[in-house]
């Protein structure tokens, strides 16, 4: 066979140059190491929702209260459920977070709150190994940190507005950070106070977030 004849012709080189974009779009749909976490991570939790993550007395509690406060359409400001202090004052630091939960349980009862945790929890842990890639960890030493943080944090896995706090301060640090670094304006930098705005409605662990940027701005 002469060389000639083994080289392809136009039409075939013309094809496949016309489905290479095409090769390149379905390969942005594959699944990477990023997926896997987010994977573990959600089956992890939804196991949890069997019996853990609804182990802390006080979900049926912050449902109710969200219930509450959703069929009046303001928040609780009664105490009806002491014994004691029936009849006080009473303020809902959490209504937010307590009417989410509401909403989440009369939508889908208990299985759809552990679905939306799942999904928030995966979504977080994901998004972190993301963060250490990008900062230049070994793709397999940002999996074991990953896992090592979720596994610290998992005693907080609970059905409560606490989420918001899980969240959040991790989503503060990685904005004071790349202010820091320059990659973010001082106006951007204005995404906190908004962020700070929705969790002091939904968890008082917004001191939290504070304490992490005023600490990253000394530290800075």
């Amino acid at each position: 066979m002469s060389q000639a004849a083994s080289l392809p012709s136009s039409e075939n080189r013309a094809a496949c140059a016309h489905g290479l974009p095409a090769v390149r779009g379905l390969a942005r749909f594959a699944p990477t190491l990023a997926d896997a976490v987010f994977v573990l991570i959600f089956l992890r939790v939804m196991q949890l929702g069997a019996s853990a993550l609804f182990n802390d007395p006080g979900t049926g509690w912050h449902i109710r209260i969200g219930q509450d406060s959703l069929a009046a359409a303001v928040p609780s400001r009664v105490e009806s459920f002491s014994w004691t202090r029936a009849g006080e004052p009473f303020v809902a630091t959490q209504f937010q977070g307590d009417q989410v939960l509401a909403a989440a349980y009369e939508w889908g009862g208990y299985a759809f709150i552990a679905f939306l945790w799942a999904l928030c929890l995966a979504a977080l842990f994901r998004w972190m190994y993301r963060a250490s890639v990008e900062a230049g960890a070994w793709p397999i030493w940002a999996i074991v940190t990953t896992m090592l943080a979720a596994s610290a944090a998992s005693a907080q896995f609970l059905a409560r507005p606490l989420l918001m706090t899980l969240v959040g301060i991790p989503v503060c640090y990685a904005i004071a950070r790349r202010f820091l670094e320059g990659a973010l304006s001082c106006r951007r930098i204005a995404l906190l106070a908004i962020l700070s705005m929705i969790w002091i409605k939904i968890h008082p662990g917004v001191l939290g977030g504070i304490a992490t940027v005023g600490l990253m701005a000394v530290g800075g």
